[in-house]
């Protein structure tokens, strides 16, 4: 992103938190509460949202500042609404949040999250908290609480279930995720092996079934939905992420350079497959094709 879209998502937050601190400074009557709305994604990213995620952990930081100088703070990193906010008015964003299972929130889990927040704006540990946090080796502050970071499935498929820090909420074996990606992509290197000498192949209908087939499966796993099949008689109906996504697999486990307007302009997945075969074939017969192996 450009600097001026990080500045445009993140200075809303950093800019408009420190001035609504520094004017309340100036009142001589201390504060109840200073509660801040944040989100998960200030604890685990989000994947084309740094600036948005950034805000956020900015936010979730601005706690401890504020307790630093005996002041009043609390915040709440919020999940995903569904019948409230900007999500209940757009539910074609919904539905994508919902396909990956992802636990979804109500409006009166956060009122009673706001609640609860409000009265533990004030960070009041006495000595035996401290040793007890110190004695652990860990951090832990009641002043800030995140909500709905859970699935609503038993399939092991949430982006945060594959952070490294959240691998102890995980019911699934490591060993055994992504196996079905694994194999996939171990069949597309042996398929595109076997067509170096006979490019002719990627011509064919096969290869076009075989091609529209891989790319349903890259694009299950980018959209989290594995248990669900792609309909290759559709053209592409993703968002922007997923898109770019899609061509950087492409160009890394194909080995071929597709600009996204021709990925979008294909009538069908299986177009684009019969699209990427032609261009392998023509970069197999030009000796100009590196093998991703």
């Amino acid at each position: 992103m450009t600097f001026e879209q990080w500045q445009t998502t993140i200075s809303s937050k950093v800019q408009g938190t420190w001035n609504l601190h520094q004017v309340l400074q100036a009142q001589s009557e201390p504060l109840d509460f200073f509660f801040l709305f944040s989100s998960l994604s200030g604890l685990g990213g989000q994947i084309g949202q740094a600036n948005y995620a950034a805000g956020n952990a900015f936010l979730d930081a601005f706690v401890q500042y504020r307790h630093f100088h005996g002041l009043a703070c609390s915040v709440l990193d919020i999940g995903i609404m569904e019948d409230i906010g900007v999500l209940a008015r757009e539910t074609h964003r919904l539905n994508a949040l919902r396909a990956t299972s992802l636990h979804c929130l109500h409006e009166q889990d956060l009122l009673d999250a706001l609640e609860l927040m409000i009265q533990r704006s004030h960070a009041n540990m006495n000595n035996q908290d401290h040793q007890h946090t110190k004695f652990i080796g860990g951090y832990t502050n009641p002043c800030q609480l995140a909500i709905g970071m859970r699935s609503s499935s038993s399939a092991n498929k949430i982006g945060w279930q594959r952070d490294p820090r959240a691998g102890f909420l995980s019911k699934t074996d490591p060993a055994h995720q992504d196996l079905d990606q694994l194999k996939s992509g171990s069949t597309l290197k042996q398929y595109l092996r076997s067509c170096i000498l006979d490019p002719a192949k990627l011509e064919t209908d096969e290869a076009k079934e075989f091609l529209a087939k891989e790319i349903g499966s890259a694009l299950s796993g980018f959209m989290m939905r594995q248990d669900e099949k792609v309909d290759l008689s559709c053209p592409l109906q993703t968002d922007s992420l997923v898109t770019v996504e899609l061509r950087n697999w492409f160009r890394r486990k194909v080995g071929v350079v597709l600009e996204i307007h021709e990925m979008l302009k294909a009538e069908s997945i299986l177009a684009l497959g019969r699209l990427t075969g032609l261009r392998l074939a023509a970069l197999y017969r030009a000796g100009t094709q590196n093998l991703i192996v």
